[in-house]
């Protein structure tokens, strides 16, 4: 009998990143379920089209139920603009724990402990309180951000704007943690687990920088504005209000020093390195 999985943000970063392996997995026996606040949008999405859809809204708990009729094991991935864990995710894990949902896996951010201020401490609280099986995939710094975010200046003005002074960021590979993801939702070995997931290594922007540079043969320079300065920058690019938002509480942590940090949990639990970002780099410039 197949599971039916449900995943929360099918339509964000993370969650297309999710959906786009599962897709290319051809002997993919689960049966996924792709949790969406804007039914009619997503049908029409070359992607998110392949799968099951069902209307799911953080900000809406009455959808909750329908959502989760039926489901046996729940990805939850929190949009950035959703602070009030309370209001909004302990209702979630109520309805999970009253649907016996089997299993969470919920996608949170390394050295949680450190930064009390984002809502992820108290997303994995409710988890483990609720007595529901769990796996908390505790990820870093996405090399992909720089794609999402720099990438158009760095080609056209050879610059990386970033607000995270000298700070250090443990750039993971947002593949890595799609496949620990995939992994743990049908392997014992995940179950009411923390797995922090990192590069190898942590960088600051201007070593970056400095890889880029060597890469492309151009001289690539990271220029490190003040955080109103970078916001006006990014809203002149027409990057959305919400993504810069967010990459600026980000960079923030990497400032502060709270980033700068290493795990070995990908190899000991996937068997295989984690991709380094030189790795990245070529792929993408």
């Amino acid at each position: 009998m197949k599971e039916n999985i449900l995943i929360t943000g099918s339509t964000g970063f993370f969650g297309r990143h999710l959906l786009s392996y599962i897709q290319e997995i051809p002997s993919n026996d689960k049966n996924i379920i792709a949790g969406v606040r804007r039914e009619k949008e997503a049908k029409k999405d070359q992607l998110i089209s392949q799968y099951q859809i069902r209307p799911f809204d953080f900000f809406n708990t009455q959808t909750f139920e329908d959502a989760l009729e039926g489901i046996t094991k729940l990805v939850l991935v929190r949009p950035p603009a959703l602070k009030n864990t309370k209001r909004y995710i302990l209702p979630l894990i109520e309805v999970a724990k009253r649907k016996n949902i089997k299993h969470i896996i919920f996608l949170s951010v390394t050295n949680t402990e450190k930064s009390k201020m984002i809502p992820h401490l108290s997303v994995e609280k409710y988890i483990i309180e609720s007595g529901i099986p769990y796996t908390i995939i505790r990820s870093g710094f996405f090399m992909q951000n720089i794609s999402r975010l720099n990438k158009k200046e760095i080609l056209k003005r050879q610059t990386i704007t970033m607000t995270a002074g000298s700070g250090k960021a443990n750039f993971t590979d947002i593949r890595d943690v799609v496949e620990m993801t995939y992994s743990a939702l049908d392997q014992e070995k995940f179950i009411n687990k923390h797995l922090e997931v990192t590069g190898s290594k942590s960088y600051n922007f201007y070593e970056v920088a400095e890889m880029i540079s060597t890469h492309m043969k151009k001289k690539i320079t990271y220029t490190k504005p003040s955080a109103i300065k970078f916001i006006r920058e990014k809203v002149k690019e027409k990057f959305s209000i919400q993504l810069i938002i967010q990459m600026s509480a980000v960079c923030n942590r990497i400032k502060l020093g709270k980033s700068d940090f290493i795990s070995t949990d990908f190899a000991q639990y996937m068997g295989k390195e984690p991709r380094a970002i030189e790795t990245y780099i070529k792929e993408e410039f």
